[in-house]
């Protein structure tokens, strides 16, 4: 993909320089993911991959499930009973999943975080769900029959929603 391929559709068009690189990663993690997938980035980083699902919503579900596990494992509390344990990596990695099930995610960051479709995203459920998620940044192909009702239900969570003639959907 080059720059010109991603259009702004709604929101601050400022995130559009600074996820940039989050949009070619994405688009570059969907192309050699199965469909139905919903790919998570932020900071140049992958941060969840859902694959193979039977629906878009379910694919949007595991990411941002697997978003909010990453989450948790960020936090001090994890963090830092983790780090003096005298383990093994995977021991630690096992102990920090468990104590991340039991620590709320904090969906409060100030980066931009983007969810990127390999389809485009037929209803407004999965834009509720992925800004309940903390996810401010979208980034779909065209060619959605219910385009305008995603365009409004991003704008309502003040969210920034791309559109790109790439589709990475394959069956």
């Amino acid at each position: 993909p080059i720059e010109s391929d991603f259009e702004l559709v709604t929101g601050n068009p400022s995130h559009m320089g600074a996820a940039l690189r989050d949009m070619y990663l994405s688009t570059i993690v969907m192309k050699y993911t199965v469909s139905n997938n919903i790919v998570i980035t932020g900071n140049g980083r992958t941060l969840a991959i859902s694959a193979g699902q039977q629906s878009r919503i379910l694919a949007t579900q595991l990411a941002c499930d697997k978003y909010l596990h990453w989450l948790r494992l960020q936090s001090g509390e994890v963090t830092d009973i983790i780090s003096p344990l005298k383990s093994s990596l995977t021991n630690k990695i096992k102990i920090a999943g468990q104590l991340a099930i039991s620590e709320p995610a904090n969906c409060e960051t100030n980066s931009l975080t983007l969810l990127a479709s390999d389809g485009y995203i037929p209803f407004v459920d999965n834009i509720e769900l992925a800004a309940v998620s903390g996810i401010n940044m979208i980034l779909e192909p065209n060619g959605a029959k219910r385009a305008a009702d995603i365009e409004q239900k991003a704008k309502d969570n003040l969210m920034t929603l791309v559109r790109t003639p790439m589709r990475y959907f394959y069956h």
